[in-house]
């Protein structure tokens, strides 16, 4: 969870969490510029159907410290409270602090880019992806992808009308 401590840096206005083992992508940069285009501190990603299991993942969120300091000293104190964080342990440990301890406090003042579960509860104040999902056949295909052979395989053929953008329901692969 270490690198969730830039969130309550005073001196970062802007941070972005992510998995060294996913490439940076145009839709990703896409998401994020769109995200700041809002008055909303924070910002999450599900570009997945499998990307279910938590409100936010820990490689694809980000906060805006700048506008919501007193919640970036809240985020700071408790990752430094032993108490809090020896509650999580293993291999989600830090998804589920973020479920916890975040999700609750974020869930009002969140931007959710999501192309597939946008009608599910953690669909709150979700949104489109402002691009276009790429052939399958190419590299990239979706946020967080960190092998090509992966979970590109169980990608449906087509994401939910509800989650597509309204002027843009042609898009099957959103």
């Amino acid at each position: 969870m270490w690198r969730f401590l830039a969130a309550g840096d005073d001196f970062v206005e802007i941070m972005n969490s992510r998995d060294l083992d996913s490439a940076l992508t145009h839709r990703e940069l896409a998401a994020v510029q769109d995200w700041l285009k809002t008055n909303k501190s924070f910002h999450a990603m599900r570009d997945h159907p499998l990307h279910n299991a938590f409100p936010i993942l820990a490689g694809m969120w980000g906060f805006r410290a700048g506008l919501n300091r007193s919640f970036s000293q809240q985020f700071l104190a408790k990752l430094l409270d032993h108490n809090i964080t020896s509650r999580y342990k293993g291999y989600f440990a830090d998804q589920l602090f973020l479920q916890h301890e975040i999700w609750p406090l974020a869930k009002d003042d969140i931007i959710v880019h999501d192309s597939f579960l946008c009608q599910t509860p953690y669909g709150v104040n979700s949104r489109p992806f402002p691009t276009r999902r790429r052939p399958f056949n190419e590299t990239d295909v979706f946020v967080g992808e960190r092998r090509r052979w992966s979970l590109t395989d169980s990608l449906p053929e087509q994401c939910p009308l509800a989650c597509r953008p309204k002027d843009h329901p042609d898009w099957t692969a959103c």
